[in-house]
């Protein structure tokens, strides 16, 4: 039996000699070459997470995935996690189907709620909505996904009818 191996990466802020933390682009520079270091010794998966804070700086997977991609020859490469709750479902889509263009057949999506509602505000979201939020989001991503609905601006007017109603946040 064999499996396929990986490993993921928040991105870590590094700490300079005084303690205090270093620039959070050298964060994004060394996911990076961590991801360009696996796919050349073998490793199957690399997965990229999402914070919202200095000490882990990787707002953006979907970006850090399209880097990668540009970059690397075989190693699959995935967003470890999209937080779906606070991000636009047809953007997400859009953002990896441009990766999946640069690197066809490596590029994978985990779409996730989040682990706390702590960057709620920060988007302009209310906290109660946690559960309903990401529920309608994964519905019209999956489809998307599935083409039943299009992600492309032509669509837009239908692009939510084909998305079960979860509360108040599609009326």
């Amino acid at each position: 039996m064999t499996f396929e191996l990986g490993v993921y990466s928040f991105g870590n802020t590094p700490r300079l000699s005084d303690g205090s933390r270093g620039p959070t682009a050298q964060a994004l520079r060394d996911v990076l070459e961590a991801i360009k270091l696996a796919d050349e010794v073998g490793l199957d998966y690399f997965g990229v997470g999402e914070h919202h804070m200095r000490a882990m700086p990787l707002s953006s997977p979907t970006s850090v995935v399209n880097a990668a991609a540009a970059s690397t020859h075989r190693i699959k490469l995935s967003t470890a996690v999209t937080v779906l709750s606070t991000d636009d479902p047809i953007r997400v889509f859009q953002q990896l189907a441009t990766a999946a263009s640069l690197a066809p057949g490596r590029i994978e999506l985990v779409a996730g709620r989040g682990s706390s509602t702590i960057t709620f505000p920060l988007f302009d979201h209310d906290e109660h909505d946690y559960d309903m939020l990401y529920a309608s989001k994964l519905d019209l991503l999956m489809a998307v996904n599935a083409g039943v609905v299009s992600a492309c601006s032509d669509a837009a007017p239908d692009v939510w009818r084909h998305v079960r109603h979860r509360g108040r946040w599609h009326q």
